[in-house]
């Protein structure tokens, strides 16, 4: 996902800065803010130095003088002007505030989160410091936690300009879809303008498989772009969902032309062509993707369906075996393999695969097709008609039996001609 350019540290400094500081009559205190807000942080530093020559506890001082240091950069001169700030004044919220972003910002995030938990002792209430604590989360991939501070940086102030988008993109990372689409609807009312959101906004679409609305919001991404070969390439794969073949196509090609350097539109533009049976391109745009990008996850998987759609299952369980090495927690790779060992016939190994990528995730219910069908393969029946009813459990639209099937593959799934005939015969048998 897009991240705004302006950095969290910044931004929060900005809103604090907003809410006013503590007036003092001293001339150099007054002129070292007005350098400040002037932007000149520079004179600031010298002006407020000057008033701390004049008085050593002007402990003011020392918090804007940090703010000034932490602009140009200078975190270690910042981090002591707030040290020296806090220890003259223990419940000086701001300084720990303060301190808690430059500590964010130089990835002490143990040190940051104990500032931020000072600070929402003294002012509990504070919704900037509770969405930074999200922003620290977010940076270190502990979403669960992340969603809640920004939540309840959200629910103190729900003004904040970018509070929702970034909660929609976490909503995003914990694959909830639906709610991140409501938080980039309420960004996008909030600041029209910011069309990195429609991007975002575009992004939830498709995960919820309504790809014509996804369409305009991508189209209005592009523009402002800082890798306009993204919005092309996921356009495009809307535009295929929605059988907008020559679009889609067209749509693949300019990202390609604007990245050729870049891996990804060599996949979708390769998935495209295999689904269109051609084969010698799509394998083609497949091993480019590998060689723009050896370390990337989907070049190998990319092969290795491609491989399973021409029955090639030794290769495609070698390139995605490729492609779990580098993400061995990534469920799909554990669902695709299990399917090739299927179609070879190994029936195991199979069965091995689709159990590591429910135990990855337990909702999958593809994985519990694929241990439907191996199970009825070697006719154990009980089994096989247990994981079915799981299946329809965990997607609902199975209960239509093969009309259900033939919606999913409208969307990303897909089943080979021999899968779908052994499903039609286990749906028809265990009604």
């Amino acid at each position: 996902m897009k991240h705004k350019s302006l950095s969290i540290s910044v931004f929060l400094i900005l809103f604090f800065v907003t809410q006013g500081f503590t007036q003092r009559p001293d001339e150099l205190f007054d002129k070292g803010i007005s350098k400040y807000r002037q932007k000149d942080y520079r004179s600031a530093v010298t002006f407020l130095t000057k008033a701390l020559a004049w008085d050593s506890l002007y402990v003011f001082a020392y918090l804007n003088r940090g703010m000034a240091f932490a602009m140009m950069h200078q975190k270690d001169s910042a981090i002591m002007d707030y040290s020296k700030a806090i220890s003259l004044n223990p419940k000086y919220f701001e300084a720990y505030a303060y301190r808690g972003l430059v500590y964010s910002e130089d990835h002490q995030f143990g040190k940051a989160l104990a500032d931020f938990s000072n600070a929402i002792e003294l002012v509990p209430r504070s919704s900037m410091v509770h969405f930074a604590r999200g922003a620290i989360y977010e940076q270190l991939q502990k979403y669960d936690s992340a969603l809640i501070y920004y939540s309840k940086g959200i629910k103190l102030n729900p003004r904040v300009i970018y509070a929702f988008s970034r909660r929609g993109m976490v909503y995003m990372k914990l694959h909830m879809p639906k709610e991140a689409l409501h938080d980039f609807t309420k960004s996008i009312k909030k600041n029209p303008g910011d069309t990195d959101v429609y991007y975002m906004r575009a992004n939830a679409y498709s995960d919820l498989n309504q790809f014509a609305k996804a369409i305009p919001d991508y189209t209005k991404s592009i523009p402002s772009a800082r890798l306009k070969s993204l919005p092309y390439t996921y356009r495009g794969y809307a535009y295929q969902k929605t059988n907008q073949d020559d679009l889609a196509l067209a749509d693949y090609n300019k990202a390609v032309e604007l990245s050729p350097d870049f891996y990804k539109p060599y996949i979708y533009r390769g998935r495209f062509l295999r689904d269109k049976k051609m084969y010698a391109k799509a394998r083609g745009d497949f091993f480019m993707a590998l060689e723009k990008d050896s370390t990337k996850r989907e070049s190998y998987q990319g092969l290795g369906l491609f491989y399973s759609q021409l029955h090639k299952y030794d290769s495609s369980i070698f390139y995605l075996q490729k492609g779990l090495a580098l993400d061995s927690m990534n469920y799909r790779f554990y669902d695709n393999i299990g399917y090739s060992y299927l179609g070879q016939g190994s029936y195991d190994l199979a069965m091995k695969n689709f159990l590591s990528c429910i135990r990855i995730n337990p909702a999958n219910f593809d994985a519990m097709l694929g241990m439907a069908l191996s199970n009825y393969y070697i006719n154990d029946k009980t089994s096989s008609r247990k994981y079915l009813e799981k299946a329809k459990i965990a997607e609902p639209i199975l209960k239509k039996g093969m009309k259900g099937i033939s919606q999913l593959e409208k969307t990303h799934f897909s089943w080979s001609d021999a899968s779908k005939e052994t499903l039609k015969k286990m749906f028809d048998e265990f009604r």
